[in-house]
């Protein structure tokens, strides 16, 4: 679904479509979306629902969801200096959508760990990480700007940040759905 939301918004930087925050912790997931003309909208996602069922949710909402999305089956880096912050968003997004990659480096450390919430704008995400385990989230900010290359492996290295926290040396941000929540390293 993450995945599935930085697909439409790199197809639609010429609006300045973002999902501007994504709860995972919720079922179905909530989004909330944003467009550079103020717009917003707050949509209910399943996690099987693909790009076409996001757009139909969206379709009355904002200046239009123009086709085609970004194509999944692509790879695609915006490794240029200039490209938009919302095309360097949406790959960032794509980055944080690849759970597949944080749970072997969890295992390392014989951890379960998920990814809950996404918030942020063209600037600056911040992605917070459960472990279940250990019954705390690690909130990570991640500053946006090019080159995209920067963010390729970021999905490992923010799992390998948030289980090799200690909470005795990290500073406690406000919790997240009751968990203790403490703040990582940036990225």
């Amino acid at each position: 679904m993450v995945n599935n939301l930085a697909l439409l918004e790199g197809g639609n930087v010429e609006v300045g479509f973002l999902a501007s925050s994504i709860d995972l912790s919720r079922r179905p997931a909530v989004a909330t979306c944003s467009w550079m003309d103020g717009t917003t909208a707050t949509l209910h996602v399943d996690p099987d629902d693909d790009c076409a069922a996001i757009r139909r949710q969206l379709a009355d909402v904002g200046p239009g969801l123009p086709q085609p999305e970004l194509d999944n089956s692509i790879f695609w880096v915006p490794d240029d200096e200039t490209s938009s912050p919302f095309l360097v968003h949406a790959w960032v997004l794509q980055e944080l959508g690849r759970s597949a990659e944080y749970q072997p480096v969890a295992d390392m450390w014989g951890e379960r760990l998920e990814l809950r919430y996404i918030s942020g704008g063209p600037s600056e995400i911040e992605a917070i990480l459960h472990l279940p385990s250990r019954g705390y989230a690690v909130r990570m900010p991640i500053e946006i700007s090019p080159p995209g290359a920067k963010y390729i492996d970021m999905a490992y290295a923010l799992a390998k940040s948030a289980c090799a926290i200690d909470p005795g040396n990290r500073q406690a941000a406000d919790p997240h759905d009751g968990l203790p929540t403490y703040f990582g390293p940036a990225y």
